[in-house]
């Protein structure tokens, strides 16, 4: 599959309880929200201009999910985004993905900084490091890719001076594509710049992606390929991921009580992780409505999209006591009558497993039917 992740960090979160954190070791985050396509974090600070990135990164170090104001995508005026404490590189399991790798994210942090490097990409092909980075020269900030083995800033078209300077505070939409061939092109809100490194892209051995620490260092809306497949082998568009769950209208329990806190629907969107939902007998369920995409808070309909790419269903806070049983997320365009169904791992008393319904581009949902409010999920423990 070409498409390998579709992620905002949308988690839940109580939307009474203002701005707020979900700090945890990364091995929380690991399958849970980036799917085992990370290595972990690299620790690498932004004074040091050419670093090498054959470091072995961490599980073990501490990054969060900032539930804020300051997020790019947002619905009744807040929104997740990612960030690392300290600086972090965020390190991607090249294994994972096959015949080059491609990504779009957005970023904010760019400094008007002498001596503050923010990196974007970062490579190692087996000889050579390379990255590319912003960097402030006092009036522009410019993107540059260097070989950081030798010490040196590539030049030629691997170099572009940004039209005007960015802010800190600003989110800005990054782009990289690194080909089967080597081609390394990277871009930086609207800015080009790109490398032929001469390497095939199966000897590279480590990729990560931006400088992230705490606010504003932060990721929103990551979108990652991999060359395979018929499409969406090459780079992805922009993203913009928001949390629908708890907005949704509860249609039918069945089987499910509260552990702590006050009612299952409460519970599973809550953000807290002594609640829970929990149901022992098969066939249970709950049966949700989704929200209208203006339902949200967000100023976005149909128009301004051109497909849901995927749904990510994220098993936080269900609880099964018959552990024999299968859980199972259900997707349903009530009006096209399309159905798409996956499994969850059992148990779940937190959040140690999700899954991403993809669109196969053929038969799943229909963007104006979510839009007018027209789909409906599922969460069932089903016999085995």
């Amino acid at each position: 599959m070409a498409r390998k992740l579709r992620t905002g960090f949308e988690l839940p979160f109580s939307q009474s309880s203002g701005n707020t954190l979900l700090t945890q070791p990364f091995t929380f985050y690991d399958d849970y929200v980036f799917k085992g396509l990370s290595t972990g974090l690299l620790a690498i600070s932004a004074s040091t201009k050419y670093p090498s990135f054959t470091g072995t990164p961490s599980k073990s170090l501490n990054c969060y999910i900032y539930n804020s104001s300051l997020a790019r995508t947002q619905r009744s005026s807040r929104g997740c985004m990612f960030g690392t404490i300290p600086t972090q590189i965020l390190m991607l399991d090249l294994s994972q993905f096959t015949s080059g790798i491609f990504g779009n994210y957005w970023y904010k942090g760019f400094f008007q900084t002498t001596s503050n490097y923010q990196r974007v990409l970062c490579l190692n092909d087996g000889t050579n490091d390379f990255q590319a980075y912003i960097e402030w020269d006092g009036a522009d900030h410019i993107l540059k890719i260097s070989n950081n083995t030798s010490s040196s800033d590539l030049g030629g078209g691997a170099t572009a001076t940004l039209p005007s300077p960015l802010t800190a505070t600003t989110w800005y939409n990054v782009s990289f594509s690194v080909t089967s061939s080597g081609v390394i092109t990277v871009t930086v809100n609207g800015t080009s710049v790109t490398y032929s490194t001469g390497t095939a892209y199966s000897s590279f051995t480590h990729c990560g992606l931006c400088n992230l620490g705490y606010n504003p260092n932060t990721i929103d809306d990551l979108s990652l390929n991999d060359g395979s497949g018929a499409s969406d082998n090459s780079t992805p568009n922009s993203i913009r991921a928001y949390s629908s769950l708890d907005l949704a209208s509860l249609n039918t329990n069945s089987g499910f009580s509260a552990v702590g806190g006050t009612t299952p629907q409460a519970n599973i969107r809550d953000g807290d992780n002594s609640t829970r939902a929990s149901a022992s007998a098969d066939l249970s369920y709950l049966d949700f409505s989704l929200p209208t995409l203006s339902g949200t808070g967000m100023s976005e309909t149909a128009a301004n999209f051109t497909k849901i790419e995927a749904i990510n269903i994220y098993g936080r806070q269900i609880e099964a006591t018959k552990t024999s049983s299968l859980l199972k997320a259900k997707i349903t365009d009530t009006v096209a009558v399309v159905n798409r169904e996956e499994n969850l791992t059992l148990p779940l008393t937190v959040g140690n497993d999700s899954v991403t319904m993809f669109d196969d581009g053929s038969s799943d949902w229909v963007l104006a039917n979510l839009d007018s409010g027209d789909m409906d999920f599922r969460v069932t423990f089903d016999k085995p």
